[in-house]
């Protein structure tokens, strides 16, 4: 400002200086033109020296450009210092020039913000929505190397296997391998191509039972490019009570009957010797009278194994008790196909079963549940299943045909397979798969349990230290305050699902954290902040692009113009400049005019 002041008076001095002396100068011709040069000339001097400007109207007015995490420097060229901003305090230090603000700043920018360009991996919902509606340019960072999507098995039963799956984009020019630890362990890895986005599906199978963290690795040659911790909560099984019904005393039977007892399941087994007949054993439960199959016997247990053509020899009232028990009161059925029927009655779930082409030998592979086991271990003679509507396959072969299905029957369930020398998997070494098939028909078949209501953010979101989490549980009648983590916490309800409550909390610390309540004890687990980041780099790109999307579909078509001062071109004052002085200096060359 004073500099201003100063210019402006040292170019008066010189204007009234040179004025003065032009009327004191003997050729007094061409008086006026040469004045008008000297002030002309002084004035253009001043104006190089000081900007000038001028109110008028500009396109688009107030451009700003906001700096996040992955944006490249290359880019910054295109854009003045003074309009380079940042929300994120690590930019700020790296990038002096990028002014660090918070996002709802931009609001109160004079002249208002026309115009935000976004450079980089951009920002969350959550963050966009502070912007308020500026209209936003994104300028997208390179996509990250690192796991893009994942989901995995939260809660697990003992026994049962973790599964983890998702996408991983290796945009290096090295390979990546994935690796699955369980408790420092080593239990599953594969290899990203260079230059590939791909999918994956890792397993382990844990042991023991409480809260454990599993571990992803990304390692590519000697760097470890993520380490991101899989939290898990392993159940303690309920024993099931499992009665065996068998024609005649066989190997597949005694190697069922070892494996249940292993795994503590309660096992009554019931082998016919001659007709009304039987022997009977009992593992881990109480002896019970198995002669006749009544109503009172079969609520003794969860779950029935049995072949089908022994299932069909039971007496009247055996198969209307076990038919009754099935259908009203949830009771599981497991029938092995050892014959096959013409006509399907209530035992196959109404299957129907085929026979598949002599030796073929690329059936022989095993499918469990979605895992895909490359042993073979069919036999090459293997009947199959015709499916049917509403049936879920439980196994199938290499060529995708059913080997075992299950079918809702009532209030209880069917499974039915045609598998019936499961025996022979675990005799050649393979008790894995044997452990897999069995768990699976088991589990499928045995009447669901009450669903444990629990706290969990909402979907796609990572609680993390020192950030906002919403956490939701359905339950239409929920009970007194949520206590996090020492924090008291009042639930809402939500206005459009009444059996819907959630809390937002702030987590003050990683790990497991316990969440108590009246009639609910839960857990969740916090992570660190650069945890999954390629995940959390893809969600904000997502978000960004969408919301950019969004604000030019319903944007103002007709362009924006915004009354702004505009600094006038020092060009223009310089041409007046050199025109005055060569005015100047050519009138004096001319010489006088005669007086007459």
């Amino acid at each position: 400002m004073y500099w201003n002041y100063i210019v402006f008076i040292i170019c008066l001095i010189a204007a009234v200086f040179t004025v003065t002396q032009e009327f004191r100068r003997a050729n007094r011709q061409r008086l006026g033109f040469r004045i008008a040069a000297l002030v002309v000339a002084i004035a253009s001097i001043g104006a190089i020296a000081v900007p000038i400007s001028y109110w008028g109207t500009k396109p688009g007015g107030n451009e700003a450009v906001l700096l996040t995490a992955g944006f490249s420097r290359d880019s910054l060229s295109k854009y003045k210092g003074d309009s380079l901003f940042t929300a994120d305090l690590a930019i700020s230090k790296e990038n002096p020039k990028a002014r660090l603000i918070t996002l709802s700043e931009f609001q109160n920018f004079s002249p208002a913000v026309s115009g935000l360009h976004i450079l980089g991996y951009g920002l969350t919902e959550s963050e966009l929505k502070q912007l308020a509606g500026i209209p936003l340019i994104y300028h997208a960072g390179r996509y990250p190397v690192g796991v893009s999507s994942v989901s995995w098995t939260e809660k697990i039963k003992q026994g049962q296997r973790f599964r983890l799956q998702g996408d991983f984009n290796n945009t290096s020019d090295k390979q990546v391998r994935l690796v699955l630890k369980d408790l420092g362990t080593v239990t599953d890895s594969l290899i990203v191509a260079p230059q590939a986005n791909a999918s994956f599906a890792l397993t382990s199978q844990p042991k023991g039972e409480g809260k454990i963290t599993e571990q992803l690795l990304a390692i590519s040659g000697a760097d470890t490019l993520e380490r991101e911790p899989l939290p898990v909560e392993i159940t303690p099984v309920q024993p099931l009570k499992v009665l065996v019904l068998s024609g005649s005393p066989g190997f597949e039977n005694k190697f069922l009957k070892n494996w249940l007892a292993d795994n503590r399941f309660g096992v009554a087994i019931r082998s016919a010797i001659s007709k009304n007949k039987f022997s009977t054993a009992f593992i881990n439960m109480e002896q019970l009278p198995l002669a006749s199959l009544s109503p009172s016997t079969l609520d003794k247990f969860d779950v029935l194994i049995g072949d089908l053509s022994t299932l069909r020899s039971l007496s009247s009232a055996e198969n209307t008790a076990l038919k009754n028990q099935v259908i009203n009161n949830g009771f599981g059925l497991i029938v092995r196909a050892d014959t096959i029927f013409k006509t399907a009655d209530w035992l196959q779930g109404g299957f129907s079963t085929y026979k598949g082409p002599p030796k073929d030998t690329k059936a022989m592979s095993l499918t469990i549940e979605g895992e895909q086991n490359p042993l073979k271990l069919l036999n090459p003679e293997q009947n199959f299943i015709n499916l049917q509507d509403g049936t879920q396959t439980l196994a199938s072969d290499g060529q995708l045909r059913t080997l075992a299905a299950l079918n809702i029957a009532g209030a209880g369930k069917i499974v039915f397979t045609t598998i019936a020398d499961t025996y022979t998997w675990a005799l050649s070494g393979n008790k894995d798969a044997y452990s897999q098939f069995w768990s699976a028909l088991i589990s499928k078949s045995a009447k669901d349990g009450p669903v444990a209501e629990s706290w969990r953010p909402v979907a796609g979101s990572f609680p993390a230290m020192n950030m906002p989490v919403v956490l939701t549980v359905n339950n239409a009648n929920l009970p007194g305050r949520v206590v996090i983590d020492n924090a008291g916490l009042s639930p809402m309800q939500s206005p459009q699902l009444p059996f819907q409550w959630q809390v937002e909390w702030w987590p003050a610390k990683t790990g497991w954290q316990a969440i108590k309540q009246q009639g609910l004890a839960d857990s969740v687990y916090v992570y660190n902040r650069d945890n999954w980041a390629a995940i959390q780099a893809f969600e904000k790109m997502t978000a960004t692009k969408k919301y950019a999307s969004a604000a030019t579909f319903n944007g103002v078509t007709k362009q924006i113009q915004q009354k702004v001062r505009i600094e006038a071109p020092k060009i223009y004052f310089y041409l007046l400049l050199l025109f005055c002085c060569a005015f100047l200096w050519l009138e004096g060359k001319m010489p006088p005019k005669q007086a007459r």
